[in-house]
């Protein structure tokens, strides 16, 4: 069959986006990481057979400081998803810290040091406050007496 054979679209700065984003007809990539590079970075990790040259990768990086290369063909919704964005909780970093332990990936230290802080700021909020009865207040209150 011929749609058994993997084909991978390797492109360079110079590359138009055809055939791949329909928003983006004629499009280069050097426009698309100057004026929309989050939807650039979207169609790296949305797309399986769509991959860029070495010095688009090395552009993206300095770009985005979080950015984790995949490997191809392959996608990851989940990377975009869920790292892109400073806003995840603990919770939802821990998440991301498992799966990609799972899949074998190195975690990347900026990631660590943002659960770690998230972790810090989430214990420190989320601790409950402890209210002191009557009798309690009365008892701390109260001055042992000396003799």
């Amino acid at each position: 069959m011929i749609n058994d054979k993997i084909t991978l679209r390797k492109l360079t700065l110079k590359s138009k986006m055809d055939g791949i984003n329909n928003t983006y007809q004629g499009w280069t990539i050097e426009q698309m990481l100057k004026y929309k590079p989050y939807d650039l970075l979207k169609t790296y990790y949305y797309f399986e057979k769509i991959t860029f040259t070495d010095d688009v990768i090395n552009l993206l990086k300095k770009k985005f400081d979080k950015f984790i290369e995949i490997e191809k063909p392959g996608y990851d919704k989940y990377i975009y998803d869920n790292v892109l964005t400073n806003e995840k909780t603990y919770q939802e970093l821990k998440k991301l810290i498992t799966y990609l332990k799972i899949i074998k990936k190195e975690i990347p230290t900026w990631l660590i040091q943002l659960y770690y802080y998230k972790k810090n700021e989430d214990s420190i909020i989320n601790k409950p406050l402890k209210t002191l009865s009557k009798i309690e207040l009365r008892t701390k209150n109260q001055k042992p007496k000396i003799k």
